[in-house]
C-alpha cells in the first residue's frame, strides 16, 4: 500500500555523503565539459557506438549515435549506469510495434539508442527545458525523430510503452509517485529497466517498491564498475529489468489505487 512504499522510501534515502560525492562527481564533469571523457573514437557499448559530434560521420544505416559536446544534459556513453542500460536495449529483439519511454533522458542517448535499434516510436521526459533543448539538438544531428517532452506534460498512461527505461537516482526512483508513474506507462508485459542505482541496498529498495506491479528477471540483473572512462569518479553502479506484470494492469480498482499514489510533486 501507499504507507508501505512511503515507508521504504524513507528508509532509502541515499546518505547525504553519497549524495554529496555524486554531485563532486557531477560539478567536475560540468567543468571539464560533457564529453571530455569521450575519446575522439567514441566507445562502443554492445550495438551501440558513441561517438562526439564533429569528429565522425554518421551513417543511417549504422548505430552509431553523435552526442553534442555541451554541458546542460547528462548521458554520453561513458558512466556505467548509461552503459548498462545500453546494453539492455541492445540485447531486445525490436520491432517496428515497440513503443521507447525514457524517462529522465538527459542527452536522449536511450531514446535514440532505442530507435537506431529498431524501436518504431521514442519519447524522452526529462524535467529541465536546457536538457530537453540539448536532446533535441543531439536527436537533430542524428536524424532521429524523438519526443521530447518535459515531465509536466507528461499524463501516465497517456503513451502505453512497451519498453520504460529510468536512468536516475535512486532517491527519484524510490518516489510513490514515480512507482506510480512508471507502471501507468508501461503495457502488459512491458520491460522495465532502472539504473543509476547502487548494487546491495539500492537495488533491493526498488524491487521491494516495483514489485507489485513488475516481476523481476535476475538473469538480466548486472552490475558495472567504471573501465578506463571515469574511473576517477565512479564506483560501482546497479541495473534492475523487469517486465509489468498483468494480473493488474487492466484492473480498475488497481489503476485508481496507482492514480492515488501521484502526487502534486514533480516525479522527477
Amino acid at each position: 500500500g501507499e504507507s508501505g512504499i512511503t515507508h521504504d522510501f524513507q528508509r532509502g534515502c541515499p546518505s547525504m555523503r553519497w549524495t554529496l560525492s555524486w554531485a563532486l562527481a557531477c560539478l567536475l564533469l560540468a567543468l571539464r565539459g560533457l564529453s571530455a571523457l569521450l575519446p575522439p573514437e567514441g566507445v562502443r557499448r554492445e550495438r551501440i557506438h558513441i561517438v562526439p559530434s564533429g569528429l565522425t560521420p554518421v551513417r543511417p544505416e549504422d548505430h552509431r549515435l553523435v552526442i553534442d559536446e555541451c554541458a546542460e544534459a547528462w548521458g554520453d556513453g561513458t558512466h556505467p549506469s548509461t552503459a548498462l542500460c545500453l546494453e539492455f536495449l541492445s540485447s531486445r529483439r525490436w520491432t517496428a510495434e515497440d513503443r521507447m519511454l525514457d524517462f529522465g533522458c538527459g542527452t536522449g542517448i536511450l531514446a535514440m539508442a532505442a530507435l537506431k535499434l529498431g524501436s518504431g516510436a521514442s519519447v524522452g521526459v526529462d524535467v529541465d527545458d536546457e536538457v530537453l533543448e540539448s536532446a533535441t539538438r543531439n536527436a537533430a544531428l542524428n536524424g532521429l525523430d524523438v519526443d521530447f517532452r518535459h515531465v509536466r506534460s507528461v499524463v501516465p498512461g497517456d503513451f502505453a510503452s512497451t519498453v520504460v527505461v529510468a536512468n536516475i537516482l535512486v532517491g527519484q526512483l524510490s518516489r510513490p509517485s514515480m512507482v506510480a508513474t512508471l507502471a501507468l506507462c508501461a503495457d502488459a508485459g512491458a520491460d522495465l529497466c532502472l539504473s543509476g542505482i547502487r548494487p546491495g541496498d539500492q537495488a533491493d529498495l526498488l524491487r521491494r517498491l516495483y514489485d507489485p506491479y513488475f516481476a523481476f528477471d535476475d538473469s538480466r540483473y548486472k552490475e558495472a564498475s567504471p573501465d578506463s572512462f571515469g574511473a576517477d569518479f565512479w564506483g560501482s553502479w546497479a541495473r534492475l529489468v523487469a517486465v509489468r506484470r498483468h494480473d493488474d494492469h487492466d484492473d480498475t480498482g488497481a489503476r485508481a489505487d496507482l492514480l492515488r499514489l501521484l502526487s502534486d510533486e514533480a516525479t522527477l
